[in-house]
């Protein structure tokens, strides 16, 4: 191959991953075009794989946590019958294996992971404040609707807390004007979530909070540990004041009350909260009813019609064609039984478990780790009130921001393997 070739490929490979970067800004703002910008990644992924036809130890326990969801969708499927489209969205795990493959021999860099993270919160934040602000939206569900106000809230709110991550790292050569950046898109990120009205994601605040803290790889001191803590509470207190914030909150805890005092009366189960409860319920009627397998996925729309026209279920579920109870567990549980929880349940060990053993000491290894338990912890923590592929949007956030860390980790241990590997870009 002529140098100059050499050279341009070099220079594609180097750039490559930068494509997935750049994917998580492109994503708040256009969740389809950051879908086509993956492509060459999930490709490129493919190829590679089929090439070396070998994976390494760290391949094989990613493949497990990505693959063992959308297999059980297909024991599912093979079960009680439907079409692709029940795998479309979980299948989004298996292309956030590709991802993770082609990153991971490209290389990643830790500032090009956080430079796409507080691009992507910092541009959250500019649509929520666009649509709260100009347009004067009571809540915001991207830009131009391109995605739903839950999932836009939740997602802006791990978001924010990557940065903040980002910003407290004890990095031994970051420049302060760094970690200010992080800090002001982690503070981006929570704005935006508030402004979206989420309740969902702010319920998660109490567990997400002290995570950071429990990642963290050294004890911060006390002295900044007092301030940290002192602020959090101005600031949680400041939050709990703000006229949109307040009124959600209050709505919630009435809409609970009102359900729990009447659950069978079609006008508590017809509120927000009440909708979500009133489906909670069902579900796990209908899991007591078929525990091993559940009805089948491909079931939902007619046993939720059939809900509807018993009192079981409000009206509105029907009529906005909802896909899921709003609780990945309970979904899965009703749908799928015990035999697809089985693999959501892997799904989240194995996940837990590759990130977990690779928390060190400060290190880019252990930022990513660090990155990757954030995201699992966040996610199934939101899909509680939501559903883990709840929106085509979401869907697409979770690939990204678990194969991107998971690559960083995979590309460092090659290089301690193989210590003439070119570095991270």
């Amino acid at each position: 191959m002529p140098a100059a070739a050499t050279r341009h490929l070099s220079s594609v490979r180097r750039r490559a991953p930068l494509l997935g970067v750049v994917a998580l800004p492109l994503l708040m703002l256009f969740p389809s075009a950051a879908g086509w910008m993956t492509a060459p990644l999930i490709g490129g992924g493919l190829v590679l794989a089929v090439r070396e036809h070998r994976l390494t130890p760290i391949d094989w326990e990613f493949l497990l946590a990505t693959a063992a969801l959308p297999l059980a969708y297909a024991v599912n499927m093979a079960l009680f019958g439907g079409g692709l489209n029940l795998l479309e969205r979980p299948g989004h795990l298996l292309r956030a294996f590709l991802i993770y493959y082609a990153v991971s021999r490209l290389g990643l860099s830790r500032a090009s992971l956080t430079a796409g993270l507080a691009l992507a919160a910092l541009t959250a934040c500019g649509i929520a404040l666009y649509e709260t602000r100009v347009l004067h939206e009571a809540r915001v569900f991207g830009f131009r609707g391109h995605w739903n106000a839950v999932p836009f809230g939740n997602f802006s709110l791990l978001l924010g807390l990557l940065c903040g991550l980002a910003a407290l790292w004890p990095w031994r050569q970051a420049r302060m004007a760094w970690k200010l950046v992080a800090a002001c898109a982690g503070a981006a990120g929570l704005a935006a979530s508030l402004l979206s009205g989420s309740r969902g994601g702010w319920i998660t605040l109490p567990v997400l909070l002290p995570a950071l803290a429990w990642l963290h790889p050294t004890p911060l001191p006390r002295r900044l540990g007092t301030v940290v803590v002192i602020l959090g509470l101005l600031a949680v207190a400041g939050l709990g004041t703000l006229p949109a914030v307040q009124a959600r909150l209050t709505e919630g805890v009435t809409e609970v009350l009102a359900y729990c005092d009447r659950p069978d009366d079609t006008r508590t189960m017809s509120t927000s909260v009440g909708q979500r409860l009133a489906m909670w319920r069902w579900g796990l009627q209908r899991f007591g009813e078929h525990p091993v397998a559940g009805f089948g996925f491909a079931n939902f729309p007619a046993e939720r019609a059939a809900a509807v026209r018993r009192g079981e279920l409000p009206g509105a579920v029907e009529s906005m064609k909802l896909a899921n109870v709003h609780n990945e567990l309970i979904g899965t549980l009703a749908g799928g039984g015990i035999l697809t929880a089985a693999g959501l349940l892997a799904f989240w060990i194995a996940g837990w478990r590759f990130f977990c053993k690779r928390l060190g000491a400060g290190t880019d290894e252990s930022y990513f780790a660090a990155c990757g338990l954030l995201v699992l912890l966040a996610t199934g923590l939101f899909s509680m009130t939501e559903g883990l592929f709840g929106t085509g949007p979401g869907t697409k956030a979770l690939m990204l921001l678990l194969a991107l860390p998971a690559a960083g980790l995979a590309q460092r241990e090659r290089i301690r393997q193989v210590p003439s590997l070119p570095p991270c870009h």
